[in-house]
């Protein structure tokens, strides 16, 4: 089996831990090095702080269950799959 060079697990394919996980060390990196990335950066830090909390309450909901639960859970993995597409390990 061909191992997938570093980073290019993509995030669809994640499970929600380690979507949460993953999310959370890259807003930290991000605040760490703030001054390294560019101004213009396409998704800010609080949409993708917002996008790990969602994530992480929609999880916590889903256990729960129910319709607009499991809805909002297909968003909040649509939202932070979109806002952290291109980060790399």
């Amino acid at each position: 089996m061909k191992v997938p060079s570093r980073g290019l697990f993509p995030v669809s394919q994640m499970n929600d831990g380690e979507r949460i996980s993953k999310g959370t060390h890259c807003n930290q990196l991000y605040e760490l090095n703030a001054p390294g990335f560019p101004d213009t950066t396409p998704n800010t830090l609080t949409q993708r702080v917002a996008s790990v909390s969602r994530l992480t309450d929609a999880v916590a909901a889903a256990v729960d269950g129910g319709r607009a639960v499991r809805n909002e859970l297909i968003a909040a993995r649509g939202e932070f799959n979109t806002l952290f597409a291109d980060y790399r390990d």
